[in-house]
């Protein structure tokens, strides 16, 4: 796991889960805030287990502005394997590649639904 991935991972999946095999995608997306602001944030996915690399790859990944104010909420989807059963998943969110930079949000998760992020950009 490179470094910068690794001290993310830390803010967001307990030590001991360390032993787990994590594979991970890194889409750059670029997010319009209210006033037209754009930013390029990365959201890094985990998939629990190298054998969930297609299903990381087959991810999905929208975000949404509220209405007032500038707080935006990332949404990612990562789809069950072949066989239906549910495994264990991550996301972040930051200013930087493979988790670098300033670290906006990040969660646990479970393929088959959908992990929200919401943090701020700069607005009005």
């Amino acid at each position: 796991m490179p470094a910068g991935v690794a001290a993310a991972a830390a803010a967001i999946i307990p030590v001991s889960s360390f032993a787990y095999d994590f594979c991970y995608d890194d889409p750059a997306i670029s997010v319009t805030s209210n006033n037209g602001h754009q930013t390029t944030v990365y959201v890094t996915s985990y998939a629990s287990g190298s054998e969930h690399a297609p299903q990381l790859a087959a991810q999905t990944i929208d975000y949404v502005v509220a209405t007032k104010g500038n707080t935006v909420t990332v949404h990612v989807f990562i789809p069950n394997g072949d066989d239906a059963a549910p495994f264990t998943t991550a996301a972040t969110v930051s200013t930087g590649p493979q988790s670098s930079g300033k670290l906006l949000a990040g969660s646990w998760g479970q393929s088959g639904k959908t992990i929200s992020l919401s943090f701020k950009v700069p607005g009005n």
